[in-house]
């Protein structure tokens, strides 16, 4: 079957977050070293670190040191799974607090931390004081980790909306792991009630009737209980298509056999993924005609539907990628050819050759996906080495952009990085986005782009970028779609392990590279926030230590800061730009800190100089100059 992606159309109704399938959830005892070390193949969509049932009480300390090594030791982004998790044990054992005081110790967070036997809103308020206990509150707000809970007790069931509602509470107030599934136990739940398992499961009808009931009015996954008899694939597949259809997401799996037939049975199936694709291309029409409600195959069309829509094309998308093998579905990316796309930017200026007559507004949405798609690729923290060119701000003065590359080579002549801010304030916000998005799709491991404060939709909503793209092609769907691709790009990057970057600067927030690695993607980033901090904020010369910054947003920051970063970060240079300077670079704090800024005449207003900072194997800085072009009125004589 072939899936359209529809869904970089909608940022004002996505969560801007990346949905995670859990399909299933396959557990490894982290006491186990031998299949610790078979992870990197297994294709479960959650892979579970396990510190509790599986784990002998005698074998619990080295499980936990284990567990650590391997979120050390583990490339995430490698994994076949979609995601490694880590369960770790309830507060009611008492261990709960021994865990996270072993794995706090590992420089990376799991990509979910997982409790079993949540039972009150209290449980949840302990859970908060121990991770922030152990890890800080720094390194447990505003992450890309999730939260994953299991309810195992009629107490917890009977408790769950209140339960679920306080988790999501936590989240919004504190910033804390976001609630994204939760789980049901059934042997805990039975052992609970005093009922006798059967293999045909009445006993639990009730409680996961219930359970996936409430899960929906709350819009979170909702995992099934395991199947027992790995060897009765037969049972499995039914009490799959039995979870399927009251509303479970995915299944609880304790051998890598009962995998590939959980799988199967909860990919939705094609009239399914028909009616969500045709779902969300309505929505889309709609969006862009200006219209508000409507109706769908007879059905008026509410959020909750249309997220349930985007849900399941984000899974189909999510398990099409090529290390899932055969469980992948065909999909169909957009067609395009680049080569030919950076001709005819490149080409804008000539006779016939303006952007909105050679480029059609699909190209230019089915541009954002395939660069979209790039940037999920890679992480959020994008960790390079030399040699490398590095630019600053070049806010759509697209000439300017040329003369850069005439300058310093075009691509891939060089290896690239910016720091931001290619939209607002100049007038060919277009071409330029569009002529870096080609590279990056073209040149993927040698041209880089980090996000800047003006990569938001609540600023270049303001400052031109939004105004351009219904101007020139008459339309909110593409500015949206740039807004989707925006909002998947790195925060920050690392040059040879020695050169730190971002477009804006340092935050209070920040202790460890880790915690770079760990940021999640967001539309806008909340305030405060370490995401805000690397977008808008500012070295001062005149203050020691932070200040509120004049912008009225994040902070600035002095010469002792920077010091005290670049040793604990154990780094050489913090390279920055997000400020005009007057040569194009200027350093701060002894040379620790250089703002780099890539925009000549910036505004036609300033007669600054731009630069680029080139940095070779030996990571020696040098910087060309390209010098402010003001073009003189012709004299009427």
């Amino acid at each position: 079957m072939i899936i359209k992606r529809f869904a970089s159309q909608f940022a004002g109704v996505r969560d801007a977050a990346k949905y995670i399938p859990r399909r299933s959830l396959l557990y490894v005892p982290a006491s186990n070293q031998k299949m610790l070390d078979k992870i990197p193949q297994m294709i479960s969509d959650s892979v579970v670190l396990e510190l509790e049932d599986g784990v002998a009480l005698t074998a619990k300390a080295d499980a936990r040191k284990n567990a650590t090594q391997a979120l050390n030791k583990l490339p995430f982004h490698t994994l076949s799974c979609q995601e490694l998790g880590l369960r770790v044990n309830s507060v009611s054992s008492g261990l709960l607090e021994d865990d996270i005081k072993e794995v706090s110790k590992a420089e990376k967070l799991p990509q979910a931390f997982m409790v079993p036997k949540v039972d009150s809103p209290e449980d949840l308020a302990s859970i908060y004081s121990i991770f922030k206990q152990y890890y800080g509150e720094d390194r447990i707000t505003n992450t890309s980790t999730r939260f994953v809970i299991w309810i195992e007790s009629a107490r917890a069931l009977l408790d769950m909306p209140r339960i679920v509602s306080s988790a999501l509470n936590l989240h919004r107030q504190s910033g804390f792991f976001k609630l994204d599934a939760v789980v049901f136990g059934s042997d805990d739940y039975c052992a609970d009630i005093g009922a006798t398992r059967t293999s045909h499961g009445t006993e639990t009808l009730f409680a996961r009737q219930k359970f996936v009931a409430v899960c929906k009015a709350f819009q979170l996954q909702a995992i099934d209980s395991v199947y027992i008899d790995i060897k009765d694939l037969g049972g499995l597949k039914r009490q799959c298509d039995e979870g399927r259809l009251w509303g479970f997401t995915g299944k609880q799996v304790i051998h890598p056999s009962q995998v590939p037939t959980v799988h199967e049975q909860f990919l939705p199936p094609t009239d399914r993924i028909q009616w969500a694709q045709e779902l969300v291309h309505a929505y889309s029409e709609h969006e862009s005609l200006g219209k508000g409600a409507f109706q769908f195959r007879g059905q008026m069309i509410d959020r909750p539907l249309l997220l349930q829509a985007l849900n399941i094309i984000q899974l189909v998308e999510r398990v099409t990628a090529p290390n899932q093998g055969s469980l992948a579905i065909e999909t169909e990316l957009p067609k395009l050819d680049i080569d030919e796309l950076i001709i005819k930017v490149l080409s804008v200026g000539k006779p016939e050759k303006s952007l909105t007559r050679t480029i059609k507004e699909q190209d230019l949405i089915a541009l954002c996906t395939l660069a979209r798609t790039i940037f999920l690729q890679q992480s959020v923290f994008i960790e390079v080495t030399a040699p490398i060119k590095i630019c600053g701000d070049v806010h759509g003065q697209y000439s300017d952009v040329l003369r850069l590359f005439s300058i310093t080579g075009f691509p891939p002549q060089h290896n690239y990085l910016f720091l931001g801010d290619y939209v607002d304030r100049g007038h060919q916000n277009i071409e330029v986005i569009t002529l870096f998005f080609c590279y990056k799709i073209k040149y993927p491991e040698n041209f880089f782009l980090l996000r800047g404060n003006h990569e938001c939709p609540s600023i270049n909503r303001v400052y031109g970028f939004f105004e351009e793209c219904n101007r020139r092609y008459s339309s909110t769907r593409l500015w949206l779609a740039f807004q989707e691709t925006f909002s998947a790009m790195p925060f920050s990057g690392l040059v040879s392990e020695r050169i730190l970057c971002m477009h804006g600067g340092l935050s209070p927030k920040l202790t460890s590279l880790s915690m770079l690695r760990d940021l999640s993607r967001t539309m806008d980033p909340p305030s405060p926030s370490l995401h805000l901090d690397l977008l808008w904020s500012d070295p001062d010369n005149t203050i020691s230590g932070w200040a509120p910054n004049l912008r009225g947003v994040s902070y600035v920051f002095g010469p002792s800061i920077v010091n005290k970063m670049c040793e604990q970060l154990d780094i050489d240079l913090i390279a920055r730009a997000h400020q005009v300077v007057q040569d194009g670079y200027e350093f701060f704090a002894q040379k620790k800190l250089v703002t780099i800024f890539s925009a000549p005449h910036y505004c036609g207003q300033f007669d600054n100089s731009a630069a680029v900072m080139s940095v070779d194997e030996n990571l020696m800085c040098t910087f060309q100059i390209l010098r402010s072009v003001i073009r003189k009125p012709k004299s009427a004589l």
